[in-house]
């Protein structure tokens, strides 16, 4: 009887605890583009992911160096 009594007060105690409220903004879903498109350079079929925003597969797409001191980005 005693295990009884301890199991409903820790379930009392648990439903007290736990509560629930309206969900607020959600984030944002991430942009995606068309299914199915493919790198754009020469001889690579390599199929593109639907979050890739670039033509270029990565193994393709130009190298962007990060801004450092104020410099412009250069691309090689």
């Amino acid at each position: 009887m005693a295990l009884a009594n301890r199991v409903a007060e820790d379930q009392m105690t648990s439903q007290a605890v736990v509560g629930a409220s309206k969900p607020g903004h959600l984030p944002r879903p991430s942009k995606s583009f068309s299914k199915g498109r493919t790198c754009a350079a020469p001889g690579c079929a390599k199929e593109l992911s639907q979050y890739n925003r670039r033509e270029k597969c990565w193994a393709h797409a130009d190298m962007k160096v990060p801004r450092l001191r104020g410099r412009p980005t250069v691309t090689y």
